[in-house]
């Protein structure tokens, strides 16, 4: 069953709560049967099929530091001049 053919939304409501009440109901029903197709997920979390990979940021960022800015720096500005 459609939404359209579900819910009355002609224009001559005679309230705006009426209005809002019409809107609630079509977005709910909505929600609803996006959640029975499967098409939404919940929020907060990883997309459903996605792996997670732990990356170690802290020692990234400390190897970086290391090899290109610190005083006894693997890299040295000579190896980048042109």
């Amino acid at each position: 069953m459609s939404t359209s053919n579900q819910f009355n939304t002609s224009s001559s409501s005679s309230s705006s709560d009426d209005d809002g009440a019409t809107i609630a109901s079509i977005i709910h029903e909505t929600q609803r049967q996006q959640r029975a197709l499967g098409k939404t997920h919940s929020s907060g979390g990883s997309r459903k099929g996605r792996i997670f990979v732990h990356r170690d940021r802290r020692l990234a960022h400390e190897n970086l530091m290391k090899d290109y800015f610190n005083e006894d720096c693997t890299y040295s500005d000579e190896m980048f001049h042109r």
